[in-house]
């Protein structure tokens, strides 16, 4: 199931919140993405200001994939006239992100849009998400079983100096206290690992902060990446999803092959 989906539009109230409210010609204007505020990409020849009857403009936000096609048509009666505009946009599909049968590609796409769901990610899930992450990387990367390998949740072979680094994990809103890292540490020394990384969806305390020194200090290196990291990561590794107007795979594809199935929005008047 793709992340993104085209649902009929009847009215700009089933827009996201920045696409809402438009009047008169503002509402030709494309907005950003309203999941990552970044600028969209048009994909194919840009006609915001051109007729859009027989090649609709398409704008696809780089990062998550959100998308719009849009298209218009001009009546002229002598002095009066009308502009229909005809839009469709990516509705985002429902998960249920309990389920560890999701692919992990569409997880992350997901979780790119809308990163506050990702506490309700399967734990295991949340694993094989980072997982799929640090291979982006370079990393040759192997999951420990669920209830994990003497602590530690992801094993990764260094894509450079073929050093093992044990990856720790914990999906949950609460943040790292400093029994949580010296435990790591613990685990890291059992399978004679001496690098370290520990991933949490959420922050870290300053306990947990001065504790990943010392063992620095020590010899064993713990990285910590909080949520922000992570997703910054994530992001990173993310290519577009859509890269041309033609991908037969995308929602788009048969409104950019047929405008005519772009469905009506309303209509301007002078």
């Amino acid at each position: 199931m793709p992340v993104w989906k085209h649902e009929v539009i009847t009215s700009v109230k089933e827009a996201p919140p920045p696409m809402r409210g438009w009047s008169g010609y503002e509402g030709w204007t494309v907005p950003d993405c309203p999941y990552c505020n970044l600028p969209l990409r048009t994909l194919g020849e840009k006609t915001l200001r051109s007729s859009w009857t027989d090649y609709p403009q398409l704008d696809v936000c780089p990062l998550c994939g959100w998308w719009v096609i849009s298209r218009r048509a001009d009546h002229n009666r002598g002095s009066e006239g009308e502009i229909l505009l005809y839009r469709a946009w990516g509705a985002l599909c429902k998960f249920d992100l309990s389920d560890v049968s999701i692919p992990v590609t569409e997880l992350r796409t997901y979780l790119l849009a809308k990163y506050d769901d990702r506490f309700k990610v399967h734990p295991k899930k949340y694993e094989e998400l980072v997982a799929s992450v640090f291979s982006d990387f370079g990393y040759k990367v192997r999951v420990t079983s669920f209830s994990g390998d003497d602590g530690i949740d992801v094993f990764i072979l260094d894509g450079d100096g073929n050093d093992v680094v044990g990856i720790q994990v914990k999906r949950y809103k609460k943040k790292i206290e400093a029994e949580q890292i010296r435990s790591f540490a613990g685990a890291l020394m059992l399978n004679g690992v001496t690098n370290g990384v520990f991933v949490t969806a959420s922050d870290y305390r300053s306990g947990a902060i001065a504790t990943s020194q010392r063992y620095n200090d020590k010899g064993i290196s713990i990285l910590l990446q909080d949520a922000k990291a992570f997703y910054d990561r994530m992001r990173i590794g993310q290519r577009p999803p859509y890269e041309s107007r033609d991908d037969p795979s995308a929602p788009f594809f048969l409104m950019c092959q047929s405008p005519d199935k772009i469905p009506y929005l309303w209509t301007h008047a002078w």
